[in-house]
């Protein structure tokens, strides 16, 4: 039966009857696939009261948090998919736009139980697709930080998001730890900071501020969910994965540079509407001077 249990925490009673005084060897088995390469996380045993409320805890991290953050993320994706389609021909939009697509693909795993479609090709989407939604990424900072020559940081990104994912294929087939393949694209993270760090010193403009500390937010997250995948094991963490909510803080970085403009064009439209008007007095004041003045001529002149 193809059921996801991935990331989903799960509690197993076992039943009185089967426990003897004294010690208990509790023993466990996963029946998988040949393709499928599975595993089990943290195992806690204890009391069914205890364990119900840090299942609750996690659950939540790890799905309905995930859902909701989804959901923003999808929200400012719509957004920035209307902005293009209504006429602000920006890169930024449509990158955005591309992103929150292929990330929702990428985190559909938390949304369902049981694949939409062939399990396999449903597992290979979610762990090959999170290389192109970071390229994408980057490309959308570029765009921010006008970075030169980005037509080849563009090609140099995606032609590198496709070496992991053939790295990646060529490494599990060898059933070889893919963990390499998470840590070149740490490095390249690094390397884009670098690239936000430069750009944001010489501007030091909020926005770039905005765009800088999601970088650093989301390669925090990769580096911490690195180290407590299967193949590492260096630590527990925070008991979930971060890396799904990484789209949620740039969607806030992204969001928050727009709302900022558009308040800023209200306030400027504003501004503008009290000039006009202004201006529109002092030239009826003007005109009925002159007017005034005309008349009286009139009269010189008739008399």
């Amino acid at each position: 039966d193809e059921v996801l249990g991935w990331n989903r925490p799960y509690i197993a009673e076992i039943p009185q009857q089967l426990l003897r005084d004294g010690k208990n060897e509790v023993t466990m088995r996963i029946g998988t696939g040949v393709y499928w390469h599975v595993g089990i996380g943290t195992v806690q045993i204890g009391p069914s009261a205890l364990l119900e409320a840090q299942r609750s805890h996690i659950f939540f991290w790890r799905i309905p948090g995930v859902m909701i953050a989804q959901g923003v993320m999808m929200a400012a994706t719509v957004y920035a998919l209307l902005l293009w389609l209504l006429g602000w021909r920006d890169r930024r939009a449509l990158l955005w736009s591309l992103i929150g697509i292929f990330w929702l693909l990428r985190n559909l795993h938390f949304f369902v139980e049981r694949p939409l479609f062939d399990a396999i090709w449903f597992r290979d989407i979610s762990h090959y697709l999170i290389y192109f939604v970071v390229a994408l990424t980057y490309s959308f900072c570029a765009e921010v930080f006008d970075v030169k020559r980005r037509r080849l940081f563009n090609i140099l990104q995606y032609s590198f998001a496709i070496f992991i994912c053939i790295l990646r294929y060529i490494l599990i087939q060898q059933q070889i730890s893919d963990v390499l393949c998470n840590i070149l694209a740490l490095i390249s993270g690094v390397s884009v900071i670098y690239i936000a760090v430069i750009a944001y010193w010489r501007s030091r403009q909020f926005d770039h501020l905005l765009i800088l500390t999601g970088l650093v937010a989301a390669t925090a997250f990769s580096l911490h969910d690195v180290g407590r995948t299967s193949n590492v094991l260096a630590w527990d963490g925070l008991g979930f994965f971060l890396q799904p909510y990484a789209g949620f803080v740039m969607a806030w970085a992204f969001f928050v540079p727009i709302a900022l403009n558009i308040v800023r064009s209200f306030h400027d439209t504003s501004q503008m509407n009290i000039v006009l008007e202004n201006k529109v007095r002092e030239v009826s004041a003007a005109l009925k001077d002159s007017e005034a003045r005309l008349r009286e001529q009139q009269v010189i002149l008739a008399v």
